[in-house]
This record gives structure tokens, sequence and C-alpha cells, in this order.
């Protein structure tokens, strides 16, 4: 009886021992997991994202970005200077910006706008004829208003012959101005002689307001106004005398209420009486330094101012008395 107690005392040891080593293995073979999540955690892989200009410029570059973020560029927004034909706008990057699995770089890209000019169009006297806004960089200008046009002065009448400088393609603001050819009207009356011309008269005593005589007409050199010749040009305000001239008839700017001034060329030798009578405003300039004496004692019968040579000059291509 003993004898089997005991020996059920040894069996229930036996069974506690072995329920102890179980735990114990359990327990030890638990810890190995928590070592490695936590091991699982300190080794994360991070990512480098790059950004970068259009000239492989490094404009930021954005370290230890977690996997699955979508990154992010913080800097200003990136430009590209213009060139001479287009300017560029910032429109995003390339490739598109997506989560991260891995390192990734990104390129700024640009649309491209091609540059525009503003062209001007003048005429002779610099009055704005056209403007033409917004015109493309290699494009070639078009003047698209009215012929220009130049009024007739002295002896000339003008037709538009184009532009200066030429018309080309664009490759910034341009101004254009009007140019003409100068054709000679027939403002002038005159006789021919075998070898010189006589200035006898104007078409027009009431339109005319300026003249301008030639050295030559038909080859043949002008040497003399003959008598009234430009009487009562009431509109008249210059006259040019060429050097050609050697003689002045009588009365010939008699009653050009309008003269305001005149030169006489130092090569007149010969002047009749009263060219100036009625010229109430009329300065004259002669290049010689004191009266000829071809010259009749009434030329000046009006006693207008004379300013001979050496007391007076050009300023500007206008005859001004010495001060």
């Amino acid at each position: 009886m003993k004898k089997s107690y005991f020996i059920c005392l040894l069996f229930a040891a036996i069974a506690l021992s072995s329920c102890g080593s179980f735990t114990d293995s359990n327990s030890h073979s638990s810890n190995p997991s928590s070592s490695d999540d936590s091991e699982s955690t300190s080794d994360e892989v991070l990512y480098t994202i790059t950004w970068k200009n259009y000239d492989d410029a490094i404009l930021e570059v954005d370290a230890d970005v977690s996997y699955g973020v979508t990154p992010s560029y913080d800097g200003d927004i990136p430009t590209k200077p213009e060139s001479e034909i287009y300017t560029y706008t910032f429109n995003g990057w390339s490739p598109s910006v997506i989560s991260v699995s891995d390192d990734a770089t990104y390129v700024a890209q640009y649309d491209e706008v091609i540059n525009t000019y503003t062209i001007t169009w003048k005429n002779y006297d610099d009055t704005t004829l056209e403007v033409d806004n917004d015109v493309p960089h290699g494009a070639t200008p078009s003047y698209d208003g009215d012929t220009p046009t130049k009024p007739e002065s002295g002896n000339y009448t003008y037709t538009f012959n184009g532009w200066s400088p030429s018309v080309i393609s664009v490759t910034g603001d341009a101004t254009y101005v009007a140019q003409y050819d100068a054709d000679t009207r027939k403002v002038l009356t005159y006789t021919e002689y075998d070898n010189y011309v006589v200035i006898t008269g104007v078409t027009s005593t009431s339109s005319v307001t300026e003249i301008i005589i030639p050295n030559i007409i038909n080859d043949k050199r002008v040497t003399s106004i003959g008598d009234f010749a430009f009487s009562s040009c009431t509109a008249l305000v210059t006259t040019t005398i060429p050097d050609s001239v050697t003689s002045i008839g009588g009365f010939v700017f008699s009653g050009c209420t309008a003269l305001a001034s005149i030169v006489i060329p130092g090569g007149v030798t010969s002047i009749d009486g009263f060219i100036f009578m009625n010229c109430n405003h009329v300065i004259i300039y002669c290049v010689a330094t004191s009266k000829p004496g071809g010259w009749n004692a009434l030329w000046n019968s009006s006693n207008r101012p004379v300013y001979w040579g050496g007391t007076w000059h050009y300023d500007s291509g206008t005859p001004v008395p010495n001060s």
C-alpha cells in the first residue's frame, strides 16, 4: 500500500516537471519573434528623389523619402531663359510624379511660346501710319494701310517707292519709314536758247509756295530770271536761286507778300529795279560783300533789310544774321 502511494507521488512529480519545461520552451520560443519585429522596423528602406531643371542643374534633393509616399517639389517655380525665338513657361515634370518605390529623378518641362514684336510704320515726317502688335518671330511684316503720301513742294511731286530699312522677317521690334521718289513737276515756265535757259514764270501764281530753280534744264544752264517771272505769287514763301544764274530781271518778286527770305548768289552780276516791290516781309541775304556795279540802284526799292556776305551764315540750311 505504501509502495503504491509512493509510486503515485513519483509520477505526479514527473508530470509537473514536464509542464514547466513546456512553458519555458514556449516562453523562450517567443523571444526571437519579438527581436525580429524590432529589427524589421529599424531596417525600413528610404529613397532619394532628385529634381532637376532642363539644363541638368539640380533644383532640389529630397532624401529619406518613405516607400509609397508621393514626393513634392518645394522650391521656387523652375525657369528657363527666353531664346531669340521662344519664351518658356514651366508646365510640370518628366516623368509624371508618382508614389515612391525607388530612387527617382524628375526633370522640369516647359511650354514654348513664340516671341512676338511690335512693328511701327512711319511717314517721312515721323507721323505714325500703322502699328502692328504681336507679330511673331520669323514672320515678314506687311503694311496694310493706305499708300503713304507726301505733299508736293517746290518743283517736285513725290511718289511712294517703299520702306527704309528694307522690310525683313521679324527678329525684334522695328520701325519702317516711307520713302519717296521726287518727280520734277512743271511749275516753272522758261525759254530755251542755243546754250542757256531763261526762267519766265510759273504755271500758277496763286498756289506755289516754294520755287527751286534748277542749274540745268534739258542739258542747258539756267542763267537768267526774266522780268515779272514770279510777280504776284502771293503764296510764295521761299525761293532757291542756283549759282548758275547771273542776271535777274525787273519786278521779279513784286507782290510776293508772303516771301520771307531769299539768298542772292555771288554769281549774280546784273539785277534790274523793283524786284522786291511790295514784299513787305522779305529779308535779303547776299553772297556778295557789297552791291555789285551791275545792280540797278532801285533793285531794293522797298528798302528791305539786306545782309551782305560776311554778316550772315547758314544755320541748319537756313540763312541767319551773325550775332
